[in-house]
């Protein structure tokens, strides 16, 4: 209930952070979120990974290539999730994912 409550909010906490303390911590916290044994929680790391793509925008340097790939490798587990609440998930979000 507690992961469920934090995943939630963490798209709205990304909006106000900096774009390094996102890179810094928010990636870690979205891989554990999408590594989450309750579905309930993993559906919503597609909210956190939209947040944190929108934030990071295009990598401008070749540092942030490598959080890039963390994400996209993030997003290739969640849509081949063994749930097919989380495989929606990203499937009505696909746009802005993209």
């Amino acid at each position: 209930m507690v992961r469920r409550q934090a995943a939630t909010n963490l798209p709205k906490f990304v909006a106000v952070l900096e774009k390094k303390t996102v890179i810094e911590e928010i990636i870690e916290l979205f891989r554990f979120v999408a590594g989450d044994d309750q579905d309930s929680v993993r559906l919503l790391c597609v909210d956190v990974l939209i947040a944190v793509c929108e934030k990071i925008k295009a990598p401008e340097e070749k540092s942030s290539m490598g959080e890039f790939g963390i994400l996209v490798s993030g997003l290739r587990g969640v849509c081949g999730d063994r749930s097919w609440r989380v495989r929606y998930m990203v499937a009505d979000r696909f746009e802005k994912v993209i």
